[in-house]
């Protein structure tokens, strides 16, 4: 009852932010940006991204053997591929990441493992990612108005003092002995078992972790860029380096279907600052999705050929 809710929340939010869109551009303007978009960057965006999977497959697999499972980096890429299927097509209730702990069940990870590996996964691309932003902001603070800069030191703070007290593994249990339902919580076997898995990560997984998603993140930001070029958006890349944390943030913000209207409003208002039209950035932005959606219908054929491939044993018999 709490999914159909969720889902039908989803729905009116995704309407909503999507009518607000159509009724303050002209979508004819968009859909000439589309239109006219140069193929060969949009190719170049597509490889960079393809490649992107297989950097953070790398990055899940190092993850994965600071606790002894040696799945393959082919066996990892292709659920990756399959997870970016449920995120692109079927957003649900049924998301990839929960995709990914299933199949990763299938290889000997118990349940808390595979959840812990899978989000340590994800926060490790983010904070890789905010670094750089980090890192790039004393260079290019000026490309943008101070709130843009304030909103992602903002940000950045949030994150790396709620991941700090989450790992503060003294506070939390101080903090559960002293709050009942927090200790009810963590006193089940499950939790528990989760939680303790954050603190079994060793540095040299978390370094190579780490490395791969640098790597990634460089690609991520190369993907929008080249996506921006084919629609005619010719910015510094410092923008990127500024804006795709923020951008990468409001999707993983489950409040619409697919991120529709979260993803162009952002793009609207972010690439907006460095004088961008509202076409242009709108049309990156559905760019961007089509990429995913393109990646997405590769790990529907993997899925599909995958459950062929189980039938086929089957029927086989023993």
């Amino acid at each position: 009852m709490k999914t159909k809710w969720a889902n039908i929340v989803k729905i009116a939010v995704t309407l909503g932010l999507l009518l607000v869109v159509a009724f303050t551009l002209d979508l004819s303007q968009v859909w000439t940006a589309l239109a006219s978009a140069n193929w060969a960057d949009l190719a170049i965006a597509l490889l960079l991204y393809q490649g992107g999977i297989v950097v953070r497959a790398y990055r899940w697999q190092a993850l994965l053997r600071a606790f002894g499972v040696t799945a393959s980096l082919p066996r990892l890429t292709r659920i990756y591929y399959v997870g970016m299927f449920f995120n692109s097509f079927l957003p649900s209730g049924f998301g990839g990441d929960v995709v990914r702990m299933m199949e990763l069940s299938q290889d000997g990870a118990e349940g808390p493992l595979a959840v812990s590996t899978v989000l340590v996964d994800r926060i490790m691309g983010l904070l890789v990612l905010f670094a750089m932003a980090l890192v790039a902001l004393p260079f290019s603070w000026r490309l943008v108005p101070p709130a843009v800069s304030l909103a992602l030191l903002t940000l950045i703070a949030a994150v790396a003092v709620g991941i700090y007290l989450f790992l503060n593994r003294p506070l939390v249990e101080a903090l559960a002995r002293r709050v009942p339902p927090l200790g009810k919580l963590l006193a089940r076997p499950k939790i528990a078992a989760l939680y303790a898995s954050f603190h079994h990560y060793d540095r040299p997984a978390l370094a190579r972790a780490a490395g791969a998603s640098l790597v990634f993140n460089l690609s991520l930001i190369a993907t929008q860029a080249y996506l921006g070029r084919a629609v005619g958006v010719h910015l510094s890349l410092w923008y990127f380096f500024l804006f795709v944390p923020i951008l990468s943030s409001l999707l993983t913000v489950p409040i619409s279907i697919s991120g529709f209207g979260v993803r162009e409003g952002g793009y609207v208002v972010l690439f907006g600052q460095a004088g961008v039209a509202a076409p242009q950035a709108v049309a990156m932005s559905l760019l961007f999705y089509a990429v995913n959606a393109i990646t997405g219908l590769v790990g529907g054929a993997l899925y599909l050929a995958q459950g062929a491939a189980g039938l086929r044993r089957r029927a086989a018999g023993p």
